[in-house]
């Protein structure tokens, strides 16, 4: 996906928000001094306008690895311990990798998802782990509460980011367009502008759903990156083939989930035995043809892949009903086993960004051909269940 394909991979990258990135910058070179009151840098703004971007960019240009968590993944003061505790200690694993060491970044996103009240405790548990940890710490929230956040706000230098302007937009969108040898009209151009309302990654998502063939009348920036479950339920509500397909294409981080998630649904539909094998004979001709895409980066056949199998689930709906819930065929093991979990997540949050690739990407892409050299002795269950999985 164009998303991933551009992202800024350093700071001279990154289009807008000037001057709440030379004060972010600014304030690390005192940082680096001890010259702050504060613990750290809480970047505020919408989604889709560049906040991660940034982050990931200023750690590639600077010379820092980043420690990524969805703060809202860890809402008690219990899971926060558990998942940031042993930062105090914290080191890269880029030594492993002939690299030197590099100093982490601890980026966490999402923290207006802890709710104070609800999870009464982890604010103060959050703000007790960095002051300990003493690594350069960067939180993001698309909106605070000037109550519930009181202690946040407090205790980190909080920066403000801007949804891009029109200009910006086309700027990034006319650079994109460049890079991929492709053109598209002006009005084209404007009409995205306005429409992803200083999205940057709903525009790029526009942008290469154009290209597919799709109207940007048919679309909307209200489906791009949500929840697992979420999306499993706007499918199933679909009224047309039209709307699957722009819940898929808004979405292809997911896909591989998916794909899995159809099959187990339809292995346990308790459908004719006929009916069944059918259907996972056509669940099985689209997961190679994704394959194909995916591992031989050849994104001009998503115009055909996604109509097929957005064809496929309309069709589906009225045979099976999608759950929210990780399949077994493939996870079992991952599931029963929680250290496999922990060194998993440990490995992710390090390793993903050595490679410039996202998570989901990073298991998919990279770990199954590299496992025997990546996962070290210190994460010896993983290295079981790799070996297990992936042969």
């Amino acid at each position: 996906m164009w998303v991933e394909k551009y992202r800024p991979k350093q700071v001279d990258e990154v289009i807008g928000n000037e001057s709440a990135k030379l004060e972010f910058i600014e304030w690390v070179k005192l940082w680096k001094k001890g010259k702050t009151r504060e613990l750290g840098i809480l970047l505020v703004g919408p989604a889709g306008i560049g906040k991660t971007s940034w982050v990931h960019a200023f750690a590639n240009t600077f010379g820092y690895v980043v420690i990524e968590t969805n703060a809202s993944d860890y809402r008690s003061k219990k899971a926060l311990e558990d998942r940031l505790g042993h930062l105090y200690k914290a080191s890269t694993l880029d030594s492993f990798m002939g690299k030197g060491r590099r100093e982490p970044l601890l980026f966490l996103d999402e923290v207006d998802g802890i709710d104070p009240k609800a999870d009464s405790g982890a604010i103060p548990t959050l703000i007790s782990i960095i002051k300990s940890s003493r690594i350069l710490t960067v939180l993001a929230a698309n909106v605070l509460d000037q109550k519930q956040h009181k202690l946040l706000i407090e205790n980190f230098k909080i920066i403000n980011f801007n949804p891009l302007t029109p200009r910006q937009i086309i700027i990034l969108l006319k650079r994109i367009l460049y890079l991929e040898g492709a053109t598209v009209e002006n009005q084209v151009l404007n009409d995205i502008a306005v429409k992803s309302k200083g999205d940057a990654r709903a525009a790029i998502n526009m942008l290469q759903a154009v290209l597919m063939g799709i109207s940007i009348g048919s679309m909307g920036i209200t489906i791009e990156n949500l929840p697992y479950d979420v999306l499993l339920k706007r499918l199933s509500e679909a009224v047309d083939k039209g709307e699957v397909s722009m819940l898929i294409q808004s979405n292809l981080n997911y896909l591989e989930d998916l794909i899995e998630t159809i099959s187990d649904s339809i292995n346990r539909s308790g459908l004719d035995i006929k009916l069944t094998a059918l259907l996972l004979n056509e669940l099985s001709e689209l997961d190679m043809m994704w394959r194909r895409i995916n591992r031989e980066r050849k994104w001009s056949l998503l115009k055909y892949f996604i109509p097929n199998i957005s064809d496929f689930i309309f069709k589906l709906k009225k045979y099976i009903s999608f759950e929210p819930r990780i399949t077994e065929y493939r996870f079992q093991l991952f599931i029963r086993n929680r250290k496999v979990r922990e060194q998993r997540e440990e490995m992710l949050n390090l390793l993903s960004n050595t490679f410039h690739l996202s998570k989901r990407k990073f298991m998919t892409e990279v770990l199954p051909y590299r496992y025997n050299e990546l996962v070290i002795d210190e994460w010896r269950d993983l290295q079981k269940w790799c070996s297990r999985m992936y042969g």
